[in-house]
């Protein structure tokens, strides 16, 4: 098989895998009818916020059994994999994933920006929140990849999932201190580096903040860890030596 050939083979692969995944369906059909309740409950502007924030998870949702299942499936000992060509099938999906999660994000701020267009509700500031939020999207498809090479069956997500449960509850224990972390994230402003690091460390965990609160600091600290944890997964990969049955 050609490299020409391999992208429209691993996109094929991929998109049935993607369509077969029941909590794929569900979580999409979740979201649009939430986003459907609150633009016909209360307004078109609550609708967009939910989505522009809620939109990246639809990333981290599409990335679970990304690696470990298919490593350790046989799959790829298929004859379409032969010469180390599971490799290049292996890295193209973190592209894959992301593509498909945008694919959806597009087609959906695509129908809010013409809406909003036409009744003058659109706001200039949605499009930064729309790319921050693609950028957290990544982020999800890159912890989340290099996450399922050591676990299986969908854990990956969820232990991203209960690390931002546990941070949240630890952020309301110290909503009642005066100068405790909530409140602090929550100034309009961030005096000091500590302040500005201390904010960044919290949104490794929790990146959806990012779409709220955007500096050059947070974008280029969330970017990176991005291209690190992108990085690590070509590393695994690379090294990966499947065994010979």
């Amino acid at each position: 098989m050609s490299g020409r050939d391999r992208l429209p083979v691993a996109f094929s692969i991929n998109r049935r895998k993607l369509l077969s995944a029941k909590v794929n369906g569900l979580v999409l059909s979740g979201l649009l009818l939430l986003l459907a309740y609150l633009w016909i409950a209360d307004s078109f502007s609550l609708s967009l916020r939910a989505f522009l924030y809620l939109c990246p998870f639809l990333s981290l949702f599409f990335s679970q059994d990304m690696m470990n299942d298919e490593i350790h499936s046989g799959f790829l000992e298929n004859v379409l994999f032969i010469g180390g060509r599971f490799r290049c099938y292996l890295i193209s999906k973190n592209a894959l994933v992301a593509a498909f999660a945008l694919g959806i994000a597009l087609v959906l701020f695509s129908g809010f920006a013409f809406y909003g267009l036409a009744t003058r509700q659109f706001e200039a500031r949605v499009l930064g929140q729309f790319v921050a939020g693609v950028l957290v999207g990544l982020y999800y498809v890159a912890a989340a990849g290099f996450l399922s090479f050591f676990f299986r069956a969908g854990s990956n997500v969820l232990i991203i999932l209960l690390g931002q449960v546990l941070l949240f509850v630890g952020l309301l224990f110290t909503a009642s201190q005066r100068m405790g972390l909530l409140n602090r994230l929550t100034d309009s402003s961030f005096p000091g580096i500590g302040a500005k690091l201390e904010f960044l460390a919290v949104s490794f965990v929790l990146p959806n903040i990012v779409i709220a609160r955007r500096s050059w600091l947070n974008v280029l600290g969330l970017g990176a860890m991005t291209a690190l944890f992108f990085g690590l997964q070509i590393w695994k990969i690379k090294s990966l030596e499947l065994r010979k049955r």
